[in-house]
């Protein structure tokens, strides 16, 4: 079975359809292990496929457009939602993305417990818009605690909607909104994002 981040392309992005495909396969518990930090998923995707209606510890219903079906959980959606079929527009595109907190073996930071996003290739996770800064910013772990720190981009960096002074961590808790940019990303939980992808039903609506 190929690893969590032999999916994960050179802008430390996972595809939606192969993500759901694997999280189809394998248990939470391998997800979690290698998915060790939270992920950064687009606020649109979050909202509209993952933002749960009804959540429980045993219900947990999703909202996914275009038609009304019900998924085994052996199967998979013929087609990403509407809200995922963006190609050709960057920005619907990135509003929808999953980025995976990983080192890029590329990268331009040595730490293994900072995470550099920006526009330039050279970081672990790269947002190629051109309001994202090349060094946009950095996630610190430590201590199994994050920390989002600005590092002086010309758009800022927000954090539930408050904008954080350049070169200071900022706690960072599951479930924070942040922006980059003009990009809207939710901190999500490796076992929220394997629950609401891995359900074996869907409610969908249009």
């Amino acid at each position: 079975m190929v690893r969590l981040d032999e999916l994960t392309d050179g802008k430390g992005r996972l595809h939606y359809h192969q993500l759901v495909e694997y999280l189809l396969k394998c248990t939470i518990t391998d997800f979690i292990d290698q998915a060790k930090h939270p992920l950064l998923v687009g606020r649109q995707l979050y909202d509209g496929e993952l933002r749960p209606n009804v959540y429980s510890t045993k219900t947990m219903t999703f909202r996914v457009a275009e038609k009304k079906a019900t998924l085994g959980a052996a199967e998979l959606p013929p087609t990403a939602p509407a809200s995922v079929q963006t190609a050709g527009n960057k920005e619907s595109d990135i509003s929808h993305a999953i980025y995976l907190l990983r080192k890029n073996a590329y990268s331009g930071e040595v730490d293994s417990n900072v995470i550099t996003l920006g526009r330039s290739a050279k970081n672990d996770v790269v947002i190629a818009d051109y309001t994202v800064s090349n060094n946009h910013a950095q996630i610190v772990i430590f201590h199994g605690k994050y920390f989002i720190v600005d590092c002086r981009t010309t758009n800022g960096t927000r954090v539930d909607g408050f904008q954080i002074p350049p070169n200071l961590k900022v706690k960072i808790n599951v479930n924070a909104k942040i922006t980059i940019g003009r990009f809207r990303f939710v901190f999500t939980s490796p076992y929220d994002l394997y629950q609401g992808l891995r359900k074996e039903s869907f409610k969908l609506v249009k």
